[in-house]
């Protein structure tokens, strides 16, 4: 069903006019259809005050925050909503005094159709650099289908009532999911270079630590400021788009790579690099659509490169910067339980990845985890337990195989050196 977005001159990528100051995305969280297990209990679907911790990538003054009701299947009403300074992330403590009520188009109240989007108007906090923001919604209607991302990584307050302002929801229920916010956006008064992470739960962060903000693209973040690099011009910021369970060909849990890249990556206010890891759960998933013969195996190789392709493609026309991830080993997990076959596809796929011109770069994920007595396997301590999953250890090793801006930058514009694998692959499988 085709659903039509409200407030459309407030989304990510859109301007009213020529003279619109440049909105860059300072958090944001890719949203799904909540599954069942993850929603909102129904006590507080209506008339409840939800507060919900992020932290920003970076920091301004002006701002404003999207609201996302895009799989509602009826309307979202938010009574009342405020953004303030966390005093402890992962807690609700707010300071009241300092706590901004927002308006929507000048109202107090937001109505927004499913399947729709909406977006504050400018609010001023003064954050100089990353912040901890708690974010306060006072729901008056939510949708039976609920809009929201569940790998938060970071617990959520729910209690009946109006309790916008309050300094501590005290006796709220804790939830570790986030609910109908998408994006918090700051006017850049200085040149930022958005890196948007995009994949499925390895860059959501599963195997991160709830509160912790230790996710690789945190860990990232800090490596950048440990080497001087957000002293630099245009400054270097990350945030991620992923999805826990994502494919980049089918559903799943929540919408393919291929269906919602052009909204969720192209899409976020000020991008102009994208990092793309996603594959895992397509191979894990792969004979749900595919044959396990050798046709059927050439086919999954044909569609996951073209795929791939085509995000590149279109991040390119619109003068995005793509870098590529190598997919990390996972052979012992017990929920796909990989062969050799498996395995093969897996080597097949990473050497289209490392040396496919499409690519302006290439981070090795793969050699960053792989067991080197083991190359099929994560190293043990940088998995979580699960084989797949990198522990806190595990996300800093990937944070260290990105490459660097400067390489970015140097390298976007031809890796014809490395693509004869590549051009191999594409041979093999009907492509070139």
């Amino acid at each position: 069903m085709t659903r039509q977005r409200t407030s459309t001159s407030c989304l990510p990528g859109l301007r009213a006019d020529a003279e619109a100051p440049p909105w860059v995305a300072a958090w944001c969280a890719a949203q799904q259809a909540v599954e069942p297990e993850n929603r909102l209990p129904d006590a507080y679907t209506r008339a409840a005050t939800l507060r919900q911790c992020v932290r920003t990538a970076w920091g301004g003054r002006r701002w404003r925050l999207r609201l996302s009701n895009r799989y509602g299947d009826a309307p979202l009403v938010v009574a009342a909503a405020a953004v303030a300074p966390a005093c402890a992330f992962g807690t609700s403590r707010i300071d009241p005094a300092r706590s901004v009520e927002l308006r929507f188009g000048g109202r107090r109240e937001v109505h927004l159709p499913a399947g729709s989007e909406g977006c504050s108007d400018e609010f001023v906090i003064d954050a100089g650099g990353p912040a901890d923001l708690a974010i306060t919604l006072v729901v008056h209607q939510l949708p039976p289908t609920q809009t929201g991302h569940p790998g938060s990584r970071t617990t959520s307050f729910v209690q009946a009532g109006d309790h916008l302002h309050e300094a501590s929801l005290t006796g709220a229920v804790e939830i570790e999911h986030w609910y109908l916010i998408a994006d918090l956006e700051a006017v850049a008064e200085e040149p930022v270079s958005l890196w948007v992470a995009v994949g499925d739960s390895i860059t959501d962060g599963r195997g991160s630590t709830t509160n912790g903000n230790d996710r690789w693209t945190d860990r990232l973040r800090e490596r950048w400021a440990r080497e001087g690099l957000l002293a630099s011009t245009p400054r270097p910021v990350v945030v991620q788009a992923a999805l826990g369970g994502n494919r980049l060909l089918h559903d799943r849990v929540g919408p393919s790579l291929s269906s919602r890249f052009s909204h969720d990556v192209l899409g976020r206010a000020g991008v102009r690099v994208a990092l793309v890891h996603i594959g895992i759960n397509d191979l894990g998933t792969r004979r749900e659509h595919w044959d396990d013969g050798d046709e059927g195996r050439q086919a999954f190789v044909r569609a996951m490169v073209q795929g791939w392709q085509a995000l590149a493609d279109a991040a390119h026309a619109r003068s995005v910067t793509v870098i590529g991830a190598t997919l990390t080993p996972f052979v012992g997990h017990a929920g796909y339980r990989p062969g050799a076959i498996d395995e093969a596809l897996r080597q097949e796929l990473n050497a289209w990845i490392r040396g496919t011109p499409a690519y302006d770069a290439v981070a090795d994920f793969d050699a960053a985890l792989r067991d080197p007595a083991a190359p099929d396997r994560v190293r043990e301590g940088l998995h979580c337990g699960d084989a797949l999953h990198p522990s806190p250890a595990g996300l800093q090793a990937l944070a260290e195989a990105v490459p660097l801006p400067a390489v970015v930058e140097r390298q976007a514009g031809g890796r014809e050196g490395a693509a004869r694998n590549a051009a191999a692959i594409a041979s093999r499988i009907g492509l070139a």
